[in-house]
């Protein structure tokens, strides 16, 4: 922690399924002085892919959705489009897959500057453009696993992050997780630190 200038983190081992040993190092919020314990919340990045897959595979256990169908079957009036390619061939799989075509795809968005208050819709208007035949190869997209968070909410009937709640976080006891910031957790929740630029919002 001292050699990378990490001011906070949270271990856990588990065993067979158990968790036999957790704690917490380091600050959580330096400025106030709140320590690290086994219950902070860390914002957890690209990570939330792989919750994301698993909505989209319990969907698809549930028969809400088929794998190999084209993305844009289970998409609203904004949708995956190329002037090239076919976009019927990118498909969930190949979405969840990171091979459907879609490019590497980041907004930085900390300090909410004007440009990220688009809409979900507006965004895949904009920016689900195939670069790349679907299937021909990897390109890693977050844009990709955002289209899966729409995907998981417009066919649950309940928001992207109610389906994570209800139906992911609450039944594995993971009380302490949220998509956003949950306001009765924020007390939980620790600071997002930059070597460069400090505190995060």
């Amino acid at each position: 922690m001292a050699t990378e200038a990490i001011p906070g983190v949270a271990v856990a081992v588990v065993r067979r399924g158990q968790i036999v040993w957790e704690e917490g190092f380091g600050w959580a919020d330096r400025e106030n002085r709140n320590q690290v314990n086994e219950h902070t919340m860390f914002y957890l990045a690209s990570v939330t892919k792989a919750i994301t897959a698993t909505a989209i595979l319990m969907l698809h256990e549930r028969k809400k959705l088929d794998l190999d169908h084209p993305i844009n079957d289970y998409l609203g009036p904004a949708r995956v489009s190329s002037p090239v390619w076919d976009a019927n061939a990118a498909t969930v799989r190949r979405v969840a897959t990171h091979t459907a075509g879609l490019t590497t795809f980041a907004r930085n968005c900390y300090g909410s500057p004007t440009d990220c208050r688009i809409s979900t819709d507006e965004t895949i208007q904009r920016y689900a453009i195939l670069f790349w035949p679907p299937g021909d190869h990897f390109d890693y997209s977050n844009l990709g696993y955002g289209i899966l968070g729409t995907v998981v909410g417009r066919l649950s009937g309940k928001s992207y992050s109610e389906f994570l709640r209800n139906e992911i976080f609450w039944p594995l006891g993971m009380t302490h997780a949220s998509l956003g910031v949950d306001p009765n957790l924020e007390k939980y929740m620790a600071k997002r630190y930059s070597p460069d630029f400090g505190a995060r919002p």
